[in-house]
């Protein structure tokens, strides 16, 4: 059924139909019917409870297995014709004509991609949008749980503009959870960042959030160390050695001539 509907290009109902109407006719026909209740779990056979185990799998993880199967194909084929819209219920829809690919970046892509010159301009962009007006970022939404002394921040942010080029919108979810390296060996700090079409409200992206967090809080340092320091300041102190402190070192070199 899957492989039908991602080689076809779209969704297939037609051979998922087909698989259903196989997999009915397989414990209607070849396996006793369900007995009533109170008879013994044993007296049915094996690959009858398989077969209605497969059926309840199949339909818990229908839309799961259908987007990962359909995507991997894309882009592993380097398809560009089929949007990520051709990945949902129903075939093609009218939003597919927009043919925007869905980016997935990890933190190394995040790194690659955004070096701290280019950031401290972006940051200094972004005051600006916000202290002009351009930009909404409303209070962020905070989610804990007393179980796992955790918080999950949710903080989306809009940037108005007249087309798609001077126009964004995004929410980044940053979640503490203090307890995860002793309870599962995890960082305690995992974010994500999402990345939207404004006008359709389509997903564009989703990235690594940790590493864009740092980047972009070193950045702002080096965005104030521009504006403010002496333009010979050649000295750093930097007090606290924590996940932040190398980006903010770095941004701060990256503005000032630092030898010390």
């Amino acid at each position: 059924c899957w492989g039908a509907s991602a080689f076809a290009g779209k969704w297939a109902p037609g051979a998922c139909a087909r698989a259903w109407e196989w997999a009915l006719q397989l414990s209607n026909g070849m396996f006793p019917r369900i007995r009533p209740v109170g008879q013994r779990q044993e007296e049915y056979p094996q690959p009858f409870l398989l077969t209605l185990g497969l059926i309840i799998h199949w339909a818990r993880a229908e839309w799961r297995l259908k987007f990962l199967a359909c995507t991997s194909l894309r882009e592993a084929l380097g398809w560009t014709k089929m949007s990520p819209a051709s990945c949902s219920r129903g075939g093609t829809s009218s939003a597919s004509t927009f043919e925007v690919p869905l980016r997935i970046l990890s933190a190394e892509d995040v790194r690659r991609a955004a070096s701290m010159p280019l950031l401290i301009d972006v940051v200094a962009d972004a005051f600006r949008q916000l202290s002009t007006g351009r930009a909404t970022v409303p209070l962020r939404m905070l989610l804990g749980q007393a179980a796992h002394d955790s918080h999950s921040f949710f903080m989306p942010a809009l940037l108005a503009g007249g087309d798609t080029s001077t126009s964004a919108m995004g929410v980044k979810v940053v979640s503490v959870f203090p307890h995860n390296a002793a309870r599962h060996g995890l960082p305690a700090i995992h974010a994500m960042v999402a990345l939207f079409e404004p006008a359709t409200g389509q997903l564009l992206a989703v990235m690594d959030g940790r590493l864009l967090t740092a980047l972009r809080t070193g950045a702002a340092s080096g965005a104030a160390t521009r504006v403010l320091a002496r333009e010979n300041a050649r000295t750093l102190a930097m007090i606290g050695a924590g996940a932040q402190a190398p980006f903010q070192v770095l941004a701060v070199c990256a503005v000032r001539p630092i030898e010390h």
